[in-house]
């Protein structure tokens, strides 16, 4: 089969958009934990001047969670990016046989054996710490620290600087 027909078969077809589906989704998920951390810190400051809040230092806490999450989102992004780069380079590369791998056998859990389970264990562990590594790269991004820490920068100046001279009016 040459690489055009293989490039052409519905399956491959249909295994770059589902890749590039899941890129999208990483996008957006990442897109709404910011979005939803502006939300969510908007509400707790309109209670706070409001004095119906007294404690507004878990605002930070807030920060740190959707930080990390946005982070998370990111560095699967990029693994998922990383991913189908990776299958369109076999494609080009007329490997058939990975292709046809990649894209009709599943990945499996183990049988019940337990040297196999045992390299299961080890091959999540390894992904773990891979997608650990991956979230801790995305927090020296550029899509995620400035916005988070202009944030962290805000909640200090709203809180510590400027509260007093707004409760005085």
């Amino acid at each position: 089969m040459t690489i055009i027909e293989m490039k052409d078969r519905p399956s491959v077809m249909a295994h770059i958009n589902m890749m590039q589906g899941l890129i999208n989704r990483m996008a957006s998920n990442s897109a709404n934990s910011k979005l939803w951390c502006i939300t969510i810190l908007a509400a707790i400051f309109a209670l706070f001047f409001d004095d119906k809040v007294k404690h507004i230092e878990f605002c930070y806490l807030i920060v740190c969670l959707f930080y990390f999450l946005d982070c998370f989102y990111l560095g699967l992004e990029r693994q998922f990016v990383k991913a189908q780069q990776g299958f369109v380079r076999m494609l080009n590369e007329g490997n058939e046989q990975q292709v046809a791998k990649q894209v009709f056998y599943p990945y499996t859990i183990g049988n019940g054996n337990s040297s196999n389970d045992e390299y299961w264990l080890i091959q999540k562990i390894l992904h773990f710490s891979w997608q650990l590594w991956n979230t801790f790269k995305a927090t020296l991004s550029f899509s995620t620290t400035p916005f988070y820490g202009a944030i962290l920068c805000a909640i200090y100046y709203l809180t510590e600087v400027s509260h007093p001279f707004i409760s005085a009016i």
